[in-house]
């Protein structure tokens, strides 16, 4: 449907630039800063202007506040992904982009991004705080191994992760000043006093200076603070979400590969406004899974897949990557299937993109997942091979 006024709004950290469109007339163009008091005039003018529609772009974070401010006073807002109103790249300014917009706008050609409640989006924050907290630690864990290395103190070569119990107990010893072979050997875990005998004199055995236990200690004090964080953030979201999205959260706790906070990512990132996703295509679209097509003169060449929700897609590569990994498992025929051809970075994307429809279903239709097995999928590809030469 074709309105008759509109308004486009350019968002940028310092300014808005506004413009107010009538059909047949000249766009007026207006320009606010970004403070409080400048918002409110900016509702005020497209109140006395008698502006019912509004676009702008979702530009970094400087206009969910004004899209809030602008929806209270009763303005429907609506919100594009910059990628799919781009112009002319030599053309571009504030004020055309703000025109341009109004006229996608009045002439139906917008495609509004998917909104969040103020629920998901609290939970999404502190998922995604989470996210960097687990981020910030394998840096810090990163540090004290180039410690411990530069030391010539080989811990990597006796235990699995830095962060291991007999791991951590070592550097804690460490930095305390403890060389005694002896006493390092404490630390250690049977299994590693068993299988490690011969290793661990040479592994525990290095030159180690005042200023690299000062480092350690310093290492240790922010990886203490950055865990107490992440508790306290692992509280806050178990008890932001309804029992029944905790009851969703359980059932794709049940799918391979999904843990819980995995679960907790989906449902912040996707399963609170999952029944306004359209279908398992879309959803796929919206993880970032979907290839672009680039068709000209009736070829048409894949190109990269089309931009999704960056944490979701992160999310569903570490998810494919577990299921992938489960004995005699459905989603590892799949994957060894489709590796042959495309390489393990393709097929771990396509096992990714599957998984994506399977929970979509789940989400919005409340089916329970079904374990399947390797021998599963190969019945199924011969009964697909059989019908296509039938």
């Amino acid at each position: 449907m074709r309105l008759q006024k509109v308004a486009g709004i350019d968002c940028h950290q310092s300014s808005y630039k506004v413009a107010v469109c009538t059909e047949g007339e000249v766009p007026l163009i207006f320009t606010f800063g970004t403070f409080s008091d400048d918002v409110e005039k900016l509702k005020d003018l497209l109140v006395q202007h008698s502006i019912g529609d509004v676009i702008m772009e979702s530009t970094g974070i400087y206009w969910r506040y004004l899209y809030r401010v602008l929806t209270e006073a009763g303005i429907k807002v609506v919100v594009v992904n910059p990628f799919t109103v781009k112009q002319n790249p030599l053309e571009k300014t504030d004020k055309r982009d703000a025109v341009w917009l109004a006229t996608i706008l009045m002439n139906g050609m917008a495609k509004p991004s998917l909104m969040v409640s103020e629920q998901q989006e609290a939970v999404r924050e502190l998922t995604r705080q989470r996210l960097h907290y687990t981020q910030q630690l394998t840096r810090l864990k990163n540090r004290i191994i180039r410690i411990l290395e530069s030391c010539n103190y080989k811990i990597m070569s006796v235990v699995s992760n830095i962060s291991t119990k007999t791991g951590m107990s070592l550097v804690s010893k460490l930095s305390d000043g403890e060389t005694s072979l002896d006493e390092l050997l404490k630390c250690c875990h049977h299994s590693i006093l068993k299988n490690k005998a011969e290793l661990l004199p040479l592994a525990l055995k290095g030159r180690m200076n005042v200023h690299h236990r000062a480092n350690l200690k310093l290492l240790l004090n922010d990886m203490a603070h950055v865990e107490s964080q992440m508790a306290v953030v692992n509280k806050a979201i178990a008890g932001i979400f309804t029992e029944e999205q905790q009851a969703m959260i359980k059932k794709l706790d049940d799918a391979e590969g999904i843990a819980e906070q995995g679960a907790q990512v989906i449902m912040a990132e996707m399963g609170i406004n999952a029944k306004d996703i359209k279908g398992e295509d879309s959803a796929a679209k919206y993880a970032g899974f979907a290839p672009g097509v680039h068709e000209s003169s009736d070829k048409k060449i894949i190109v990269k897949c089309h931009p999704g929700n960056k944490y979701l897609r992160e999310t569903m590569i570490q998810i494919a990557w577990a299921a992938v990994k489960v004995k005699n498992g459905y989603w590892r025929a799949v994957y060894e299937q489709i590796k042959k051809s495309r390489g393990a970075k393709k097929a771990i994307v396509a096992v990714a993109r599957r998984l994506v429809k399977v929970i979509y279903k789940i989400l919005v239709h409340g089916h329970s997942y079904q374990k399947w097995t390797a021998e599963k999928y190969i019945d199924n590809r011969v009964k697909v091979n059989a019908f296509k030469r039938a």
